[in-house]
């Protein structure tokens, strides 16, 4: 490895000249940047390119989730195991996936088998993870679409319920003519 020679003062000169340059490029693909004075200019550094590895991610080669476990790896069937069972093999499945950065991000509630039952036949199966993750970022497997209606785990979600509810169409209370009044009942929003 070279010796660096620069002076302390060439090299903040250079970092806040490599920041701008990051900056920059960030803004050109679309995004903001604000200015924060006080901000550490070696931490500044890191965090603009946290941001561009996470915009580029998209763009880095996919690889099946499938491949992240060994090639003789066995997801029985869940009907074919217990409670325990499928929940002791739900930990595996997290521990196995969390050395590839891969995170649960489930409804909290979600039960175990039917958790598993969801990884099994539809998301390891099918889904694909960038190839290359980098240190500190985690890909987080939630289940959610955006179709809160169409969702697997649309009962134990509170996300779902929210949005669900928000979209059901207001009740009209009936009229209550006891007074005479024939006016047009106030619709709730």
């Amino acid at each position: 490895m070279q010796e660096d020679w620069r002076s302390e003062e060439q090299k903040e000169i250079d970092l806040q000249i490599e920041n701008q340059g990051l900056e920059e490029q960030i803004t050109l693909k679309g995004g903001l940047m604000g200015t924060e004075e006080d901000i550490d200019p070696h931490v500044h550094n890191q965090f603009l390119k946290n941001i561009i590895a996470f915009e580029e991610a998209d763009e880095l080669p996919q690889m099946p989730m499938r491949s992240l476990f060994p090639s003789d790896y066995e997801f029985p069937p869940g009907s074919s195991m217990s409670d325990e069972e499928v929940s002791r093999k739900l930990e595996e499945i997290e521990e196995l996936l969390s050395r590839h950065n891969v995170a649960f991000g489930f409804a909290n509630k979600l039960p175990d088998r039917v958790l598993y039952d969801y990884l099994v036949e539809e998301c390891i199966p099918h889904e694909t993870v960038t190839q290359a993750t980098q240190a500190g970022f985690t890909w987080t497997l939630d289940g959610c679409n955006g179709s809160c209606e169409d969702c697997f785990q649309k009962e134990y979600c509170p996300t779902a319920e929210e949005i669900l509810n928000d979209n059901e169409d207001p009740v009209i209370p009936p009229a209550d003519d006891s007074d005479g009044d024939d006016h047009e009942p106030i619709i709730p929003f």
